[in-house]
């Protein structure tokens, strides 16, 4: 009996032990959240900007929309009459060689002239276009000089004719520095476009009534205005006008129509030429002249 008793006694004391021991819950609320005011410290210098500096766009709430004007597009023919050596600006000595391309002109003929910075003529010569009669073609030539002076400037100018009146058709010209002593520098540039593009009257177009209305497109290497003319059939001028080329300035391409009056007695062929005078060196920079018939 005592044995049993003991393993009774033995047995509820480890049952006692095995029990497992409660905790209280905790419930734990979660913070309510203070505004916390933040403060911007303001420094009198402010940071340098750099490339990662944030950009701040303000937009006008009430945008003007401003129109940009387009530049004038003009489609020009090629120059009639190209230098395309020596180029404008170019340092020649005696002889130089041209090089260029023009025409159709009578004969095929080309004439060059080499004029001084006082106006006298220096020297003259007579190419002929390495072309089919009446066709466009290249040609060149050596033109020599004399001057006096180390260096001075000078205008080349090179004329064709036109092949039905033999009358002079067009020019065109460079200014050079003519060399006695040194090294040339003879530069050679494209075949642009042409300077002085008469629109209207066109070829052989029948004038009458005393005015004719002469339009055309091109620039200027100054502000001195064009000079419109009407020649007769012996080259006498028998109406003449100027004429502003509307561009924002020299070398800016732009338009010009004007109404020139002429005075004739009897019907003729006859011309109408545009041109621009020379201001430092006598002569013409630019001429260009359409074939037209006149009618009193």
């Amino acid at each position: 009996m005592m044995r049993i008793l003991r393993l009774t006694i033995v047995t509820i004391l480890l049952a006692a032990c095995t029990q497992p021991t409660l905790s209280p819950t905790i419930t734990v609320k979660p913070p309510t959240p203070t505004a916390t005011p933040t403060t911007i410290s303001v420094t009198g210098t402010p940071e340098p900007f750099t490339t990662t500096t944030p950009v701040i766009v303000i937009e006008d709430p009430n945008p003007s929309f401003t129109s940009t004007p387009k530049p004038p597009q003009f489609s020009l023919p090629k120059e009639k009459v190209a230098i395309l050596r020596p180029a404008a600006g170019s340092n020649v000595t005696s002889p130089f060689r041209v090089n260029g391309y023009a025409g159709p002109s009578w004969n095929n003929r080309v004439e060059l002239r080499l004029i001084g910075e006082d106006g006298r003529e220096i020297s003259r010569k007579i190419a002929y276009l390495l072309s089919l009669p009446g066709n466009a073609g290249p040609f060149t030539i050596e033109m020599d000089f004399e001057t006096d002076l180390v260096a001075e400037s000078a205008r080349l100018e090179v004329s064709i004719f036109n092949k039905d009146d033999t009358q002079l058709d067009h020019v065109s010209s460079v200014d050079l520095i003519l060399l006695s002593i040194g090294a040339p520098r003879s530069h050679w540039t494209i075949h642009g476009p042409e300077q002085i593009h008469i629109l209207s009257p066109k070829e052989y177009e029948r004038i009458e009534g005393g005015f004719v209305s002469v339009s055309g497109v091109g620039w200027t290497k100054s502000e001195t205005p064009l000079r419109i003319e009407v020649l007769d059939r012996e080259g006498n001028v028998v109406g003449s006008t100027t004429a502003q080329i509307d561009a924002e300035g020299p070398d800016q391409a732009g338009t010009f129509e004007v109404q020139v009056q002429y005075q004739i007695d009897q019907s003729q062929r006859g011309r109408v030429v545009v041109y621009e005078p020379a201001l430092d060196i006598p002569g013409m920079i630019h001429y260009a002249s359409v074939l037209v018939n006149l009618r009193p």
